[in-house]
């Protein structure tokens, strides 16, 4: 009889295992789910589904989530009707570090969580994982936070003219060279050129050390370089690992009335450059 019955109990507690496996599921999503990641420099929600995929309701289930050996929270579901689902939301307090490996492609660290699910009787745990990144779009700059923006201060009299390029062209990071063109009406009574500025929108820069001097640039036949320049990064994804912002010229002692050119011509391969720089000029 001994020969029987251990085989006999093993099969029975694999069965009660199975039917409370096939019973529940259970997934887990993060907050930030455009790519599934744990944001550095900030606290993080999980969303964990219960679904019961058994045609018997289930009670006092409880819902756990451990990063490591730490637990992170425990939520009791009540009640969950054969075929229902039901969410829990936890919040993940540790903030992750903004360090060299959140930026996207260096070495990223994956936070493991475990989901334990318990009705009394039985336990079953799943195991999720998510990179860890962050993302610019919360702080000044995709890698690390940087210093405060520059901020000027103009004090004058007159009106603003905003200048806008008609070319549409999208200029590729592979374009070797671009030419805008602009008509400025500074023949007024009493104009006076105080401030121009050239902004220039750009993307698809992988050059990550703040660099934009990828051009040489010309305002009417005068050699201009950047006064300063704006740069972030999603840092997620397959498109994460590309920078886009701003680059600003002074261009103020270049600016004449009528026709005005400015031309860019590629030193080495960069960013592209999108349509319709802009010159504001206060008078």
């Amino acid at each position: 009889m001994k020969k029987i019955l251990l085989p006999l109990i093993a099969l029975m507690l694999t069965a009660a295992n199975d039917a409370f496996a096939e019973k529940y599921s259970v997934s887990m999503t993060s907050e930030f789910n455009s790519v599934p990641t744990i944001y550095a420099g900030t606290q993080n929600q999980l969303t964990v589904t219960v679904t019961n995929s058994s045609e018997n309701a289930g009670s006092n289930i409880a819902v756990s989530v451990y990063q490591g050996e730490e637990l992170i929270g425990t939520e009791t579901i009540d009640n969950l009707p054969a075929g229902d689902r039901i969410t829990c939301v936890f919040d993940d307090p540790t903030i992750r570090p903004i360090t060299e490996k959140t930026v996207n492609g260096n070495d990223n660290q994956n936070i493991s969580y475990k989901v334990v699910l318990s009705d009394g009787v039985e336990n079953t745990e799943k195991d999720f994982s998510f990179v860890v990144l962050y993302n610019g779009n919360l702080g000044k700059d995709y890698a690390y936070p940087t210093a405060n923006p520059t901020k000027r201060n103009f004090s004058f009299t007159g009106e603003v003219q905003v200048m806008v390029s008609e070319e549409d062209a999208y200029c590729t990071a592979s374009t070797t060279s671009r030419e805008e063109n602009w008509t400025v009406d500074l023949s007024g009574e009493n104009v006076l050129v105080h401030k121009a500025l050239l902004y220039v929108s750009y993307n698809w820069d992988n050059n990550a050390d703040g660099d934009f001097n990828t051009w040489t640039t010309t305002f009417n036949g005068y050699a201009v370089t950047p006064l300063a320049s704006y740069r972030d990064q999603t840092n997620l994804g397959n498109y994460g690992s590309y920078g886009y912002g701003l680059v600003v010229y002074d261009v103020t002692e270049a600016v004449v009335d009528g026709s005005n050119t400015f031309k860019m011509e590629r030193n080495n391969k960069g960013a592209a450059i999108y349509p319709r720089p802009q010159a504001i000029t206060t008078t």
